[in-house]
């Protein structure tokens, strides 16, 4: 019989104790800047999220011949609901408060981590006219326990766009 020396074979416990040293001492070193991408991640998408129900505001009013409402509730978590503004089943039209039967298109809380730091739209409200036209212009401020910071920006030409920073 041909039997290999054992002392030769595998790894020695002192080789496999440094590895395990090692990688735990490389996960120990990532793990926070995992997790603070992670959540810089996670504003980004929050951000996207209100860029794209801005542009869908924007589309339902011209295909609805309706206009439509945002209104924001900034905190944490802060929230904001889209609505037709048309005034149905004794509601109020046009005055961006959501009563009376006016359908809802979207209702959003941000997740957690996110602060919905502030609007500059008045009374934290804006919406679309009928001819895709922004009624009210401003922006939402959106921030985490990075100090990472995202605004959507609303023209009065009706573009949206995304910035990385609040620049006033």
């Amino acid at each position: 019989m041909n039997r290999q020396n054992s002392s030769t074979a595998g790894f020695s416990l002192m080789e496999l104790i440094v590895l395990i040293g090692i990688v735990g001492l490389l996960a120990a070193v990532s793990l926070p800047q995992l997790r603070t991408m992670a959540e810089d991640f996670r504003l980004k998408g929050a951000a996207r999220d209100i860029l794209s129900y801005f542009q869908k505001a924007k589309m339902e009013a011209v295909k609805r011949g309706a206009n439509v409402a945002l209104n924001f509730t900034p905190g944490n978590p802060g929230s904001f609901v889209m609505f037709i503004d048309n005034g149905a089943d004794e509601g109020t039209p046009d005055d961006f408060i959501r009563n009376g039967g006016e359908e809802l298109l979207g209702e959003v809380t941000l997740p957690k981590g996110i602060l919905f730091d502030s609007t500059t739209f008045s009374a934290d409200r804006t919406g679309f006219g009928v001819n895709g036209l922004p009624k009210k212009l401003g922006r939402v401020k959106l921030a985490n326990a990075n100090d990472k910071k995202y605004q959507i920006i609303l023209s009065m030409t009706g573009n949206v766009r995304l910035e990385n920073k609040w620049g006033d």
